[in-house]
């Protein structure tokens, strides 16, 4: 993206090129601006520091409490590969029951002609 915003400002064709530019701008702060927000939100979690998320705790802790899952333990690696491999067989088999039970028009099954 930096390169096509270099080249766009050396030498704009159109005025296209340039609304393309001031939005690709416009992206690119809002992406900086989220990822430095989301990333002063991650450090407060992991040093356990307060967060505005904070009255959510009750919902959490009753998840972990129905789950079984221990938040103060740590995850060995063989359990976290696991848990990663149960939770992609399970998208993954759910993804394809949304496709399999998707419906299509009958102009969507088959082209006419290729």
């Amino acid at each position: 993206m930096l390169v096509y915003l270099v080249f766009a400002l050396l030498r704009p064709e159109n005025s296209d090129d340039i609304e393309r530019l001031v939005a690709d701008c416009g992206l690119l702060r809002a992406a900086v601006a989220c990822g430095k927000a989301l990333g002063l939100y991650m450090a407060r979690v992991y040093e356990r520091q307060k967060t505005w998320l904070d009255p959510c705790w009750p919902v959490e802790r009753l998840l972990y409490r129905l789950t079984g899952v221990n938040p103060e333990a740590e995850m060995r690696w063989t359990e976290y590969g696991a848990a990663m491999l149960i939770f992609s067989c399970a998208t993954l088999l759910l993804t394809y029951a949304i496709e399999r039970c998707s419906t299509r028009s009958d102009s969507d099954a088959e082209p006419a002609s290729i």
